[in-house]
């Protein structure tokens, strides 16, 4: 925009209502120790979650996004990222074909809902005082990032990259250093707003790439001559402070922390170490003022003088949106940062709901954090999923005791946590004393004679309304327990039981207890499949008395009478924010054939069909990813077939979850020929599925030959009978180093 660039900023801003004006004239020269000083004394101040205020923001600083397009196309023509000087003027013809601006336009900034694009800011390191990234080392982990991410979502990409996003040195008028001032002044917004992301590039060039880019010439604002300058990457002033040493990168890491979920805050230059193990793959906590304060020393910053003003301002950040947080989703916790919330959880006062997905502990966190759950007076619903099996136990104990003091807590879900009896068992202890929960959810947790104890439980406890025991290892007897709590409880209202293996017994027992209890309104016992005609009488003389009651069931036995059929689905959306769309794994597969950034994909419970074909294809080529969750893909033995394939050519996956995919006998066949090849497949889910004893017979020969891997579960596969487990159990005659799941 150049000289004339005031008088567009000031009429973009006057459109924005609520947006502050800011009109103090600046110098004609502002110096670094200028913007440390005068970071904490603007008088401005912008919300942290509404989408106005951050639009608001980025028209008063004058800051421009980039296009991540614009960096696609850097890439093809071998440039590096320009200053924002430059980049004002700089256009490129996008995917249709059009003549588009490199930076994001102020009308666009006006304009901008969160369902338009997302807003990207980048924690990056500056390798060199004259350029962030001589060597285009970050232009190109960004880009396998965004393309890939574009590729899944379809919703253009907004990147804040300080270097291009913001005007750089030199400064030639009182509007580019104003427009700088102000970014400075509230520069913690772009990384911890509720409607932006953080991504990080935390490693540095490699020494090689550096080494061969010594005599490229890059344009640079040279000094001595007083203009932009080609010149080559020797003659900068290299920096080589790693990322985590430098204190302003650890200011944006701990102010992206503080976002509701942690998810929005990725480190995307994952170095890849073993097989299901990566460097920097956990997620972040925001770290106490008090301990950030402490862990500053050492740290790298331009000018000490920054030190103070980091401190304040990431007090400030921390106190601000921590305590006003009232959701909050926490994933990929490793012990420190788990210890981190533990230690943190006091300052969420309004914190109403909790989750925290795939996370570990060890006692003394679990213990802290039980301690904090206990004294809360806010929360309401708490959400522990796909823990490690001795991490999700640790923390169940701690939140039984917890739950005995609790009076706020009304909801919790442990699924998918493998908390077996022992943990079933830890949590009865609480239900006669707590009598403010209501809803409990422990489905997926290989549960079995430990719903034993929470049926003991119920008969004393007078909250619950609503109790989920599907997809464990409920038999008669602890149905019948259950049944028994029933004639004396009168709060429950709903009880799941689908997905176990109950027979006749445990339905006569549920039966009889309906005639006498008429406060349950829904049983879920779809996929119990040992019910006979005898025991679905009992349940439909017990719907002629209990009018109200809504029986879910799919065994055709059931389906008599006064009964409700309901054909259930599961869908997550990993990210519910307006025009976070799910994932489209065939654009995803296209561009995995080239991308190498990504080691993970999560497609559990979203429907996927032939799409796995296009996926398999691009498995046979990508090298990066180790970890592919297609839990309810529904990719039958044909998709089955299709990643068979390319497991035989295919070296890096290291699990796969392929549960309740509808996979049989041919499925399972065409696998267990892939394993007996493959080396890196160390943990295979194939639960739920219909397996039966050809196929069983044919992964028991697989896992003969293969001794790598680990852990085969095929629960709930009933079709196998006694020929197919007795192939299975004789595997471990030669193979004693894998564990497989069967019942």
């Amino acid at each position: 925009m150049g000289c004339g660039a005031s008088a567009d900023v000031s009429s973009a801003v006057s459109l924005v209502p609520g947006v502050p004006r800011m009109d103090a004239e600046p110098t004609n020269e502002v110096y670094e120790e200028d913007f440390v000083n005068r970071r904490m004394s603007e008088d401005v101040t912008y919300g942290l979650k509404d989408p106005g205020a951050l639009g608001g923001f980025l028209l008063a600083a004058n800051i421009r996004p980039v296009r991540a397009e614009y960096l696609w196309h850097l890439a093809k023509e071998g440039r590096v990222l320009p200053r924002r000087q430059e980049a004002e003027r700089a256009t490129f013809v996008d995917k249709s074909g059009q003549q588009v601006t490199a930076l994001v336009t102020q009308e666009e900034i006006v304009d901008w809902e969160e369902e338009d694009a997302f807003i990207i800011s980048v924690s990056h390191a500056w390798e060199a005082l004259e350029h962030p990234d001589p060597c285009a080392h970050q232009l190109r982990t960004i880009n396998d990032y965004t393309s890939l991410h574009y590729a899944a979502h379809g919703v253009p990409i907004w990147l804040f990259y300080d270097y291009t996003s913001l005007f750089q040195y030199k400064r030639q008028n009182p509007e580019e250093n104003r427009s700088f001032r102000r970014a400075m002044a509230n520069m913690h917004i772009l990384y911890s707003h509720e409607c932006t992301d953080t991504i990080r590039v935390e490693k540095l060039t490699p020494q090689s790439l550096w080494q061969g880019h010594l005599d490229t010439e890059l344009p640079i604002w040279h000094e001595p001559s007083g203009c932009l300058t080609s010149i080559p990457v020797r003659q900068l002033t290299a920096n080589s402070t790693p990322y985590q040493q430098r204190g302003w990168c650890r200011a944006e890491v701990e102010w992206s922390s503080v976002r509701s979920r942690t998810a929005q805050n990725v480190r995307i230059d994952r170095v890849t170490l073993n097989p299901g193990e990566e460097q920097g793959a956990s997620s972040k906590m925001p770290t106490p003022p008090d301990h950030f304060k402490e862990d500053l020393g050492g740290l790298t910053f331009t000018h000490r003088s920054d030190l103070d003003s980091v401190v304040r301002l990431q007090r400030k950040v921390y106190l601000e949106k921590v305590v006003m947080l009232e959701e909050a989703v926490f994933q990929n916790l490793e012990v420190q940062e788990f210890a981190l919330l533990a230690e943190g959880l006091h300052h969420y006062e309004r914190l109403r709901s909790l989750e925290l997905v795939a996370f570990k502990c060890d006692v003394e966190a679990a213990e802290l954090l039980g301690q904090a759950l206990a004294d809360s007076s806010s929360l309401k619903r708490l959400k522990l999923q796909r823990a490690d099996s001795d991490s999700a136990l640790i923390l169940t104990k701690a939140l039984a005791h917890a739950l005995r003091r609790n009076s706020s807590i009304k909801e919790i879900d442990l699924q998918y946590n493998s908390l077996c009896d022992e943990g079933a068992q830890a949590l009865a202890k609480a239900l006669p004393v707590n009598q403010t929960m209501t809803h409990i959810v422990l489905a997926n947790n290989l549960i079995g004679a430990g719903a034993q104890a929470l049926a003991a439980g119920l008969k004393e406890n007078r909250s619950i309304t609503e109790i989920d025991f599907g997809c464990n290892q409920l038999g008669d007897a602890e149905v019948q327990a259950l049944a028994e709590a029933l004639k004396t409880n009168r709060t429950l209202k709903r009880l799941g039981l689908g997905c176990n293996h109950v027979t006749n017994a445990g339905v006569e027992a549920l039966a009889e207890a309906l005639q006498v209890n008429r406060k349950v309104t829904e049983i879920d016992l779809q996929y119990n499949d040992g019910v006979s005609p005898d025991g679905a009488e009992a349940v439909s003389d017990a719907l002629q008395v209990h009018k109200a009651l809504r029986l879910i069931a799919r065994d055709r036995n059931l389906l008599r009478g006064n009964t409700e059929v309901t054909d259930t689905s599961a869908y997550v959306e990993e990210d519910s924010r307006p025009g976070r769309k799910p994932p489209r794994l065939e654009a995803v597969a296209r561009a995995l054939q080239e991308n190498r950034a990504v080691t993970a994909i999560h497609r559990g419970f979203q429907r996927i069909g032939s799409a796995s074909q296009a996926l398999a294809e691009a498995l046979e080529v990508n090298g990066s990813v180790t970890s592919i969750n297609l839990q309810e893909g529904t990719i039958g033995d044909q998709g089955c077939k299709a990643l068979a394939e390319a497991l035989r050519i295919n070296t890096s996956i290291a699990e796969l979850n392929l549960a309740r995919n509808d996979i049989g006998d041919a499925g399972a066949k065409e696998l267990a020929e892939a394993l007996k090849t493959n080396r890196s497949v160390k943990v295979l889910s194939l639960l739920r599925n219909d397996i039966g004893d050809a196929g069983a017979e044919a992964l028991a020969e697989a896992l003969t030959i293969n001794s790598s891997i680990t852990k085969v579960d095929l629960m709930f596969n009933s079709k196998i009978g006694e020929v197919g487990k007795k192939a299975l159990a004789e595997v471990h005659q030669v193979n004693h180093s894998v564990h497989i799941l069967l019942g």
